[in-house]
């Protein structure tokens, strides 16, 4: 991975999909990303309410790469296109 690409994360069932801005090596031998996440209500929400029911506040800033995943575009419009389809027949039937 590197900088510019399109990346999904899971936090508990919420799924997010990011542009991962900037990244760099630790001394744990880890690569880290800094990820501007798009459309992320949800999850700041999940935030807000683990943090008010631990009263901590915690936000997380940086993700190691194995918490990333590389979005493939093309397979993802392909699934939206075929989903469409189906629930298009499923309307009209």
């Amino acid at each position: 991975m590197k900088a510019g690409d399109f990346v999904w994360n899971v936090y508990h069932a919420v799924l997010r999909f990011g542009t991962i801005i900037d990244m760099s090596k630790r001394d744990d031998g880890w690569t880290y990303c800094s990820v501007f996440w798009y459309e992320d209500d949800k999850y700041i929400n999940a935030i807000k309410w683990k943090n008010m029911m631990r009263n901590a506040n915690e936000h997380k800033l940086f993700y190691r790469v194995d918490e990333l995943q590389p979005v493939d575009c093309r397979r993802v419009i392909e699934a939206a296109k075929c989903h469409n389809d189906i629930t298009a027949g499923l309307k009209s039937g």
